[in-house]
């Protein structure tokens, strides 16, 4: 797509075949063809002609996935000289990077100040971690097929400054959440602004999925599943498209406050995930530092966040690499079963998470767990009315499945 006169002829020929998209620019100076992109590897160019001529070069076709959310998903390897001995001398012109400056604007926008560039010792430093993790595992287990990211990411930036505004005068949630945000020194705190300038400019882009790498700005905040459901049926309307969406727990910290902050939000993220469809949740409460709200492995969730695309989008593992879900729940009379799938095994490892069970009049009380296979037995010595696990801010997990992927945190009552 893009700009010229109205009623200027645009013709697109592509090396990669035979075809040919003509248009006319409209009458708002905008024109946009589709043209069928095949699996085919190596450079390619696009040939654009109206009343001038544009060749774009080096163009490679593969998978495209979109990176955004606050400070955890911009982090770059120069942030903390993290992972620096895998990626000092990595070079890879398959991965390439889009990385959108940090803009605002009252008005969506149309053009955005970036460009692609691929991996080498003298641009890596400058990228996001988690995104080149992610993207190096899917290219990787893919046959080294080409990966693109695209990462539009701010720190700081609460979730409502990502939704465009149509979106946020239709939902009550957001509304009102949008309207108590504070003002800070690091980003916007106006709904909207955000994606106006970060996210509008690139809707369109044909993307595999999004990664959202955020909620530590939106800790405290009660409705923030029903928050990213209005936030995500935004994006998957504005790119027409019901694309998967990824999201990433919050890491184990000491928030500030109420001792309950980040598990209350992780609370919301699993609920949400659980929930929506085409959702699913990275669980990396096994890569936290309870000191620090910018932990350094950023490989764990990179590679974790492949992990679930490869299982949910792609196919290429099977399900027993997934995030385990609860899918039964038995009330027994001195304890508690949890049933997952049968093609889970769970393992116990050193953690701080625990269980806990409630009595009838709620209190809670530390209670012992059972691995057997796919099934979590909890023990106690009156019958429960409610089971929580790891329901602490700084908890890091204990029960994992075989294949290396963490149980989350969650709080359940008996009906």
């Amino acid at each position: 797509w893009g700009w010229g006169t109205p009623k200027e002829p645009i013709k697109v020929t592509v090396s990669w075949s035979d075809a040919t998209a003509e248009t006319v620019v409209n009458s708002y100076a905008y024109w946009e063809v589709n043209i069928p992109v095949p699996d085919k590897r190596g450079a390619q160019t696009i040939n654009i002609k109206g009343y001038s001529e544009r060749i774009l070069k080096d163009v490679l076709l593969g998978e495209v996935w979109l990176c955004s959310g606050q400070s955890n998903m911009e982090m770059t390897f120069d942030w903390g000289e993290m992972h620096s001995s895998e990626v000092a001398n990595d070079k890879n012109n398959d991965i390439r990077f889009f990385t959108v400056d940090k803009a605002a604007a009252d008005v969506p926008q149309q053009q955005i100040p970036a460009k692609w560039e691929s991996i080498s010792p003298e641009t890596i430093r400058s990228k996001s971690a988690t995104a080149y993790f992610f993207a190096k595992r899917l290219q990787a287990q893919l046959g080294n097929v080409p990966v693109g990211v695209i990462v539009s990411a701010w720190g700081g930036t609460p979730l409502e400054v990502w939704v465009p505004k149509p979106a946020v005068d239709r939902s009550e949630v957001l509304r009102s959440s949008a309207a108590n945000l504070k003002p800070s020194d690091y980003c916007p705190h106006q709904a909207s602004v955000v994606y106006n300038a970060m996210i509008h400019p690139i809707v369109g882009f044909p993307i595999a999925g999004v990664l959202w790498y955020q909620g530590e700005s939106n800790v405290g905040n009660g409705t923030y599943a029903s928050m990213l459901q209005a936030f995500f049926d935004s994006w998957r309307q504005a790119w027409k498209s019901d694309f998967q969406v990824y999201v990433v727990q919050l890491a184990p910290y000491n928030y500030d406050g109420d001792v309950q902050y980040g598990t209350a939000l992780r609370e919301q993220q699993r609920l949400f995930c659980e929930q929506y469809a085409g959702a699913h949740l990275a669980v990396i409460s096994d890569a936290g530092d309870a000191s620090d709200i910018h932990p350094r492995d950023k490989k764990t969730v990179g590679e974790r966040l492949a992990t679930l695309a490869l299982v949910n989008h792609y196919k290429s593992l099977d399900k027993s690499f997934d995030n385990p879900i609860i899918k039964n729940v038995r009330w027994e009379k001195k304890g508690i079963v949890l049933e997952f799938d049968p093609i889970f095994n769970f393992v116990q490892k050193t953690g701080t998470a625990f269980f806990e069970v409630a009595d009838a009049a709620g209190n809670f009380v530390k209670a012992p767990v059972k691995v057997s296979k796919n099934t979590l037995v909890i023990s106690c010595k009156f019958a429960p009315t409610a089971l929580r696990y790891g329901w602490q801010d700084e908890a890091s997990a204990t029960i994992f499945t075989s294949q290396g992927m963490p149980l989350s945190g969650f709080s359940l009552k008996k009906s």
